[in-house]
């Protein structure tokens, strides 16, 4: 299966940058869990945890945000947190 291409952009910099295989990100409307190939989305977070995943479930990276927004695209999955 296809990698994940995730960025996620605090006001601090950029926190990851690279491929993953699924990511959970806070939504206002729940949480959601992107792969690679998912359909293009622009959602609303809020406070919670973004928690990257590598292909063995093994979670890579684990941050708390308070709100932001997520987009993901055909190329990859854009987040800016707060």
């Amino acid at each position: 299966m296809a990698n994940l291409n995730l960025e996620i952009i605090s006001p601090k910099g950029i926190l990851f940058k690279g491929t993953c295989h699924m990511t959970t990100i806070p939504s206002v409307e729940g949480e959601i869990g992107v792969m690679a190939g998912h359909e293009a989305v622009i959602v609303s977070l809020k406070a919670g945890q973004i928690v990257v995943y590598d292909d063995k479930q093994n979670v890579v990276k684990s941050l708390d945000v308070e709100s932001g927004f997520a987009e993901q695209s055909a190329e990859k999955l854009l987040v800016l947190a707060e």
